[in-house]
């Protein structure tokens, strides 16, 4: 008799276990993508940021919009802390969602600062947004293209996110580095693969150097760091 129930015990510890272990599929996964740098309209950079929010929204698209379940945006005036936090925990309480990812596309600096719509604020405030959210073991890649990522990916992961990939210093390169990105890990590649790629790649140091000398950006930095695992891809486990 106590075998029996031992067994019957293990049995169902396993299939629970399995059922968090199972490969996140197509139908398993969900991607968020928050875009938003066009943040003044008299900035000399206006038509640069505005041909961006919209490029890397329609791209995410039409590149993963068949590799995922869905696809959230974020964007304008909906790029706000509190949009994406209840967003990310909406997501991750729905049982049919086992991995969530997500692509940040906004201004960063290097005291952790990121701007949402609601201005610059402490990446602590999206870990504090968060507090309260269930299953954040779903939350998988962070790809946050803001200058400075490098620094944000500590808190990120401590959020919950497996992997968290970010730039040195001011990042460069999102018309070269995006696309490729997108491409890679819709066919399967590592993302630690993906960014080794980037990091030797001629454009990241053309374009740092473009950057440095002809606009004036003397932190120009597209080096991406990687926090967690460098192995995970679009169908990894969500653990």
């Amino acid at each position: 008799m106590k075998l029996i129930l031992l067994i019957l015990g293990l049995s169902f510890f396993a299939s629970v276990f399995s059922t968090k272990l199972q490969a996140a599929n197509r139908h398993d996964r969900h991607l968020v993508v928050v875009s938003y740098l066009d943040t003044e309209n008299d900035h000399k950079l206006h038509w640069l940021y505005s041909f961006l929010d919209v490029w890397k929204v329609s791209l995410a698209y039409e590149k993963l919009g068949l590799h995922y379940r869905g696809i959230s945006v974020l964007a304008d005036s909906n790029a706000t802390i509190p949009k994406f936090t209840q967003l990310i925990s909406n997501l991750t309480s729905n049982d049919q969602v086992k991995a969530v990812d997500t692509i940040l596309s906004v201004h960063g600096w290097g005291n952790k600062k990121l701007q949402f719509f609601e201005g610059r604020k402490h990446v602590k405030y999206v870990a504090r947004g968060l507090s309260d959210a269930e299953n954040l073991w779903k939350l998988r890649l962070m790809y946050n293209l803001a200058c400075y990522g490098s620094v944000h990916r500590q808190t990120f992961t401590r959020i919950g996110y497996k992997t968290a990939v970010g730039s040195r210093k001011t990042n460069t390169t999102s018309a070269t580095e995006y696309p490729m990105f997108l491409n890679m890990w819709k066919t399967g590649a590592k993302v630690g693969t993906i960014f080794d790629i980037h990091n030797t790649s001629q454009a990241y140091q053309i374009s740092d150097a473009i950057a440095e000398n002809a606009a004036g950006f003397s932190d120009a930095d597209s080096f991406k760091l990687i926090r967690g695992s460098k192995n995970i891809r679009i169908s990894s486990d969500a653990i």
